[in-house]
């Protein structure tokens, strides 16, 4: 058995990252691969992990700062400990804090790691990361800009997966039963934004859009599913859309367990981030495993998510590209896109498939292929 130690800096499922790492765990091949998970905390993602048969560890990851000098140091200690205990033998993260204190903490061990890039965004601490790591992962070609070439060697580009037996396409009259069970937006068009609400999202870009849209008398709804990221973003993104007169037009849904019903009710999923907030942007091809074309922004990582005939990729912080893209879905109609979608999805990111070429990776590492 090779001992896998994943590390989660968030002990919650409400991000992309956890929802990847969380799947992967699940489709490794455990008659050869044994799992265990470090957390900060228990919570929501250590919940169900352990509810599934996996072992979690808890330390109080924390930032890399003066004040937290201490903390940092007892947690390499500890997490030395973990690794000599259970006979680790690859420890797996993608924070970039997490990475940093396990390349001291791996020291006079056989581990080896893998340092998970899953932002196309450079950090501080990536040249010191990525030369002590052992390997790389990027859910991207767009995350190798964060790799110098002396070290591409190592680095494997691996796109993330989804359940495509869970994420679906349905037809219309499941669809018009799922709308009034989940109380869907009774509106033409539906436009349905999943993700963390914060200003890199381009959620006031958005807005924008939807003025335009509601100016030109649509008929059409925004429903956002995900948390805000702070109270005074909140604030911001209602009183913009009170002062445009759409408060009839946004539905906030907060955080939900049951993302693939609201993506099998939508007719469009809208993507509107900055560059460098994401990797890849995992909602993009979950919904399209439910059959449903993405308007997203074109920027690293994204583009390489909506290849031609599953959606419209616009120019970022350009509210009135976005407002077009939006419109030209609606005229050429989502069934229009459905097959196209799913067959991006099945062929690019079925999660069996993301898991034997991570378990690849492993047995490469440890020299067992």
């Amino acid at each position: 058995m090779i001992n896998i130690l994943h590390i989660s800096h968030y002990p919650t499922l409400q991000m992309g990252g956890q929802q990847s790492m969380f799947a992967l765990i699940k489709n490794l091949d455990k008659q050869n691969f044994n799992s265990y998970v470090l957390l900060p905390s228990e919570g929501e993602l250590s919940n169900v992990l352990e509810e599934a048969g996996y072992k979690c560890f808890f330390l109080p990851l924390c930032s890399l700062k003066a004040k937290n000098i201490f903390r940092t140091l007892s947690n390499i200690i500890k997490l030395h400990c973990i690794i000599k205990r259970n006979k680790i033998d690859i420890i797996h993260c993608d924070s970039e804090r997490d990475a940093f204190i396990s390349i001291f903490a791996k020291k006079h061990t056989n581990a080896k790691l893998i340092y998970h890039l899953r932002l196309t965004r450079k950090n501080n601490l990536d040249k010191a990361i990525i030369k002590n790591s052992d390997h790389l992962i990027g859910i991207s070609e767009g995350t190798r800009q964060r790799v110098e070439k002396e070290y591409q060697s190592k680095l494997s580009i691996i796109f993330n997966g989804v359940d495509i037996s869970k994420f679906v396409p349905v037809d219309d009259e499941e669809r018009i039963k799922l709308k009034q069970e989940l109380s869907f937006p009774d509106k033409d068009y539906n436009i349905l934004f999943v993700g963390q609400i914060k200003y890199g999202k381009g959620i006031l870009d958005l807005i924008e859009a939807a003025k335009i849209l509601n100016d030109k008398g649509c008929n059409f709804s925004v429903s956002l599913v995900g948390k805000f990221e702070n109270n005074e973003f909140e604030t911001l993104v209602k009183n913009k859309i009170k002062d445009y007169n759409l408060t009839h037009i946004f539905y906030f849904w907060g955080q939900r367990d049951n993302i693939y019903r609201f993506m099998q009710a939508a007719d469009v999923l809208v993507l509107p981030s900055h560059e460098g907030v994401e990797g890849m942007g995992r909602v993009i091809f979950e919904a399209m495993a439910c059959g449903i074309p993405a308007v997203a922004s074109d920027i690293s990582g994204v583009r390489e998510a909506v290849p031609k005939g599953t959606g419209i990729l616009v120019p970022e912080k350009n509210p009135t590209e976005l407002a077009n893209a939006l419109i030209e879905i609606n005229k050429t109609g989502s069934k229009n896109y459905v097959e196209k979608c799913r067959q991006n999805a099945v062929t690019n990111f079925d999660i069996k498939e993301h898991a034997k070429k991570v378990e690849k990776v492993y047995n490469h590492l440890l020299n067992k292929e």
